[in-house]
Parts: C-alpha cells; sequence; structure tokens
C-alpha cells in the first residue's frame, strides 16, 4: 500500500495497486443518505480557481411539500471584507490571519454558472440572509423555488455548474504557494429539518450564512468526486481512492468515493511525499482501543 503525508495535517490515502470500479463500501446504508453528490472538478494551481460539475440527487425527508431549496455558498465567506465571516472575525480564526497584504489575491469566491433539473429545466436563484443582524452584503446561503415541488419522500435531480476561486489558506481552506486545501468549496444542500427535528415546531430548513463562531451541518450521504489537477501533483480526499487517468494535456483525474459522510474535502501538491511501508505495533506497546 501507498501512504501519503503532509505536515500541516495529516492525511492518509490509500491506493489500490490497480484502478478499480466504484464498490460500495457497506452493505447496508447506515444512514437514510439524503444528500448524493456526483462532482466533476477542474484545479488551476496558476489562477487558484476550480470548475466544476455538480449532480445532487437530495430526498425529501418529511411529510411537507417543498417548494424551495436552500443552498450553502461556503466560499463567498472569503469573497470581501464585508461577509458575515469577515466582519464577525475580523479576518482571524484561532490566532490565524488572512493575508490580507499577500502578492496573489487573497479572497475567495464561488458562482452558479447554472442549475437545472434532471429533466433540463433552468432554476433560478436569489441570495438572501436568514440571519439577524441582516448583512444585505452577504452571500454564503441561495434559495432556489422550484416550479414543480417535491413531495414527501420524492427524490428531486439537479444538475449545477459552478466556480470558484479559493482564498490565501485561512479558516481551513485555500491555497498557499502550489499547496492546496480545499474545504467548502462546492454548492452544499441545506438540511431541511422535519417537524419534531431539534427545535423545529413545523418543517423548516436549517441553511445559516456562514458565521465566524459556527460548525458545519449537513445530511449524510455518498460522494463521488472526479478531481483534476496537473499529472505531478499528489492528491489526497474524503473516503478511497478508486481510480487514475492521466491525460494527453499532462493533467491527471483522480476518482475518490465516500459513503456516510457529511462533507468532502480534498488536498493536492506537487511537493507531498509517498511512503511504501506497512506499519507495525513495536513488541511491547499497547493498544489503547479495546
Amino acid at each position: 500500500m501507498k501512504y501519503l503525508f503532509y505536515l500541516s495535517f495529516l492525511v492518509i490515502a490509500v491506493y489500490p495497486t490497480q484502478a478499480q470500479t466504484v464498490k460500495p463500501i457497506f452493505p447496508q446504508p447506515l444512514s437514510p443518505r439524503l444528500a448524493n453528490y456526483q462532482i466533476d472538478v477542474t484545479l488551476d494551481p496558476v489562477t487558484k480557481k476550480l470548475n466544476g460539475r455538480e449532480t445532487l440527487t437530495w430526498r425529501n425527508p418529511s411529510n411537507d411539500v417543498i417548494r424551495e431549496l436552500q443552498f450553502h455558498l461556503y466560499l463567498n465567506a472569503f469573497r470581501n471584507e464585508n461577509t458575515t465571516f469577515m466582519r464577525e472575525s475580523g479576518g482571524q480564526l484561532r490566532g490565524t490571519q488572512l493575508d490580507r497584504n499577500a502578492d496573489e489575491n487573497p479572497y475567495g469566491s464561488i458562482d452558479i454558472v447554472s442549475m437545472k433539473t434532471r429533466a433540463g429545466e433552468a432554476l433560478a436563484y436569489e441570495f438572501f440572509q436568514p440571519d439577524q443582524p441582516v448583512n444585505r452584503n452577504d452571500r454564503t446561503v441561495i434559495r432556489v423555488p422550484l416550479t414543480k415541488p417535491v413531495g414527501p419522500g420524492e427524490t428531486l435531480v439537479l444538475d449545477i455548474s459552478f466556480r470558484a476561486k479559493l482564498p490565501k489558506i485561512f479558516a481551513r481552506t485555500g491555497f498557499s504557494k502550489d499547496f492546496f486545501l480545499v474545504g467548502q468549496w462546492f454548492p452544499k444542500i441545506g438540511v431541511y429539518e422535519p417537524a419534531g427535528t431539534r427545535y423545529a415546531s413545523q418543517g423548516q430548513w436549517n441553511c445559516h450564512q456562514f458565521h465566524a463562531h459556527s460548525e458545519f451541518y449537513a445530511d449524510h450521504g455518498v460522494y463521488d468526486v472526479n478531481i483534476t489537477t496537473p499529472k505531478d501533483f499528489w492528491v489526497s480526499a474524503t473516503g478511497l481512492f478508486q481510480s487514475e487517468k492521466l491525460h494527453p494535456n499532462g493533467t491527471k483525474t483522480i476518482l475518490y468515493h465516500a459513503e456516510e459522510v457529511v462533507d468532502f474535502a480534498w488536498t493536492a501538491s506537487p511537493h507531498f511525499k509517498v511512503v511504501n511501508n506497512s506499519w507495525k505495533r513495536p513488541s511491547g506497546v499497547k493498544s489503547i482501543w479495546k
């Protein structure tokens, strides 16, 4: 096996010796798997930009008729100094500051190019600010009205194209030279909470803006993500490596498959080190696991 390590935080990527087809990780689902994603994304390491295509398969978990969807656009928290996150945090997190004086543009953003139903209907969206105090400059949440509502238990499939610019690495996402930590990077559907869930007295969307002091909340699901980078980059990501395909233009595409996760993050750099080895517990060292 090959194990991929890097210093600022540890990633272990298990690479099979041969490419394999995507096979279920768990014999039976461990969750309802309400939000499932198939994503194709290309990284441009020069411009620090992503181009992506996403297919979202979402199931209505409630007895309600859903007439609008709500999505997070997390990278817009780094769009400028006027976002809710930047106002609340002052551009710092746990003592780390956004490098506003960097030679490269330190800010990040995400834009939806198009959103369509599987039948081909184009959907419009609008930014809104569900939290108080209202910040009209925040663009981290959108609502998407539906002309055809989603009934109880029904499934909706959307095809979404998007583009994004990564910020200078900060608050768990971004770039530093040719190192990329890609988190909170794709249009992500919020959580619809049926009546009786947590504090919901009636069915409602839980889809808050990106705040300085909050955590991420999402449904469990299955992710199949194709990541295209220059061929000399090493890539590691949530889930299990499935395959690698080289292209004539000097790039390659890595496929990762993950199940029962609430998010998907990945990292890429030409400077990662690969160690071919296996680990054995030294004699006399007891396991902490019972």
